[in-house]
């Protein structure tokens, strides 16, 4: 499920979709391996990248789950 939300955050058609993907994310988020799956899969960049976004809800959103992916721990 992490794969096709982080392609819906840098592909979606409409803001409302980017949004809702950022939330979901957020909520993935919290659980350590989603985490790992989340950065792995790319999702920091393409999470940074919804910050550039015009909307502010969007940009909110995919703040919050930056800050739940700061959480990981940091495998070598």
């Amino acid at each position: 499920m992490v794969k096709p939300m982080l392609q819906l955050v840098d592909e979606a058609d409409n803001e409302l979709q980017q949004f809702e993907a950022c939330l979901g994310l957020t909520n993935l988020a919290t659980v350590p391996e989603l985490r790992e799956r989340i950065v792995g899969a790319g999702g920091w960049r393409t999470l940074q990248m919804a910050l550039t976004c015009d909307n502010p809800l969007v940009q909110r959103a995919a703040l919050e789950c930056l800050s739940n992916l700061v959480a990981a721990e940091v495998r070598p």
